[in-house]
C-alpha cells in the first residue's frame, strides 16, 4: 500500500526472488516482497529514486513499505541505497543495519521528503 497524505492506493503484493547480488528494478521493489534462499551473501541495491518515483507514482509526503524475506536463506541479505535515497536513523534500538539475518524477515519503509529525495527506514 502506498500512503499519500490521507489517501491510500492499494496494490497487489507479489514476490520476487533475489538470490544473487544485483540492483533491483523499480518493478521488483514495487512487488512488495523480496525473497532470498541463497547460500551466499546477497546485496540488493535499491534502484535510483527517479525510477521508483515513476514506477510507484510517488511524490513528496508519500511512503512505501516492502519486505525482505530471508527466512529460507542460508546467508545474509544486505539492502543498499542508491542515488536520491538516504538510510534514516534506525527505528529499532541498536539496529542501524540494513542487513537481514539468516532465517529472518526485514520490514522496510521509504518516505519521500521531496520529489528528489527519500529516507529508508528499517521498521522491524
Amino acid at each position: 500500500m502506498i500512503s499519500t497524505g490521507n489517501r491510500f492506493r492499494v496494490r497487489a503484493v507479489k514476490k520476487v526472488a533475489v538470490n544473487a547480488t544485483k540492483t533491483l528494478t523499480a518493478s521488483e521493489v514495487g512487488k512488495g516482497i523480496i525473497t532470498s534462499t541463497s547460500a551466499s551473501a546477497v546485496t540488493a541495491t535499491l534502484p535510483l529514486l527517479t525510477a521508483l518515483n515513476g514506477s510507484l507514482k510517488a511524490t513528496k509526503g508519500d511512503s512505501y513499505e516492502f519486505v525482505i524475506d530471508n527466512s529460507a536463506g542460508a546467508s545474509i541479505v544486505t539492502l543498499a541505497v542508491n542515488t536520491g535515497i538516504t538510510a534514516g536513523v534506525a527505528v529499532l534500538t541498536g539496529s542501524a543495519t540494513l542487513t537481514v539475518a539468516i532465517g529472518s524477515v526485514g520490514f522496510f519503509k521509504l518516505y519521500w521528503t521531496s520529489n528528489t529525495s527519500a529516507l529508508l527506514y528499517r521498521a522491524l
